[in-house]
């Protein structure tokens, strides 16, 4: 109801500036459906889901000529996190993949490999380009098992969360108050009590 409510009024306010209205809006809307769609609405014939997704990227390029590269289009707004995940499933759309997972795996090693050597040589732009590779070749494992990362993140948020606030509930001392070895203590009581 409230996304309705956003599009009737960003087309009115439209229509009172003699741009277009909301039956303009719900004409493409629907012309784009079935031109996307040929397999429902025309002659195509497909064998699955993947000759869709064919389809239907080869139909939008034809529409869209002004985006010059595979990896047009992906939003610059959404959390990095989310973009880097659209730009790898874009790359491999053109063919550009790993040729197995366990070359992906050496990948992730060697970018490691090369993160805890800017760490050693303490130069923080090195660091920091180090890591956004180690993040960017996670998000292509996860892509790699159909796996989220956004959503693989935000279950461990929560579940570091949990465990955290259980510590803070056991905790008999200030957390500050706690050695290494107390923490992991604690850490692994919190687990059981909250059932992991």
């Amino acid at each position: 109801g409230d996304v309705l409510l956003q599009i009737c009024l960003h087309c009115q306010m439209e229509s009172e500036n003699g741009n277009f209205t909301i039956d303009d809006v719900a004409k493409e809307i629907n012309e784009k459906l079935i031109r996307r769609h040929p397999h429902v609405f025309g002659e195509t014939k497909v064998s699955g889901t993947a000759e869709v997704l064919e389809n239907w990227d080869a139909i939008k390029s034809i529409e869209k000529p002004e985006r010059i590269s595979a990896l047009s289009g992906i939003s610059k707004s959404q959390p990095a996190l989310m973009s880097a995940a659209e730009i790898s499933k874009k790359a491999v759309k053109t063919g550009f993949e790993w040729p197995n997972v366990e070359s992906l795996w050496d990948c992730i090693h060697s970018e490691l490999q090369e993160f805890r050597e800017a760490v050693e040589n303490n130069n923080k732009n090195e660091m920091e380009d180090e890591l956004g590779d180690i993040l960017f070749s996670i998000v292509n494992l996860a892509r790699w098992h159909k796996i989220s990362p956004e959503i693989a993140l935000l279950k461990a948020n929560k579940k570091f969360v949990s465990r955290f606030e259980m510590m803070e509930q056991l905790a008999q001392k200030d957390l500050r108050d706690y050695n290494l070895d107390e923490y992991d203590e604690l850490w692994k009581k919190a687990k059981v009590k909250l059932g992991e």
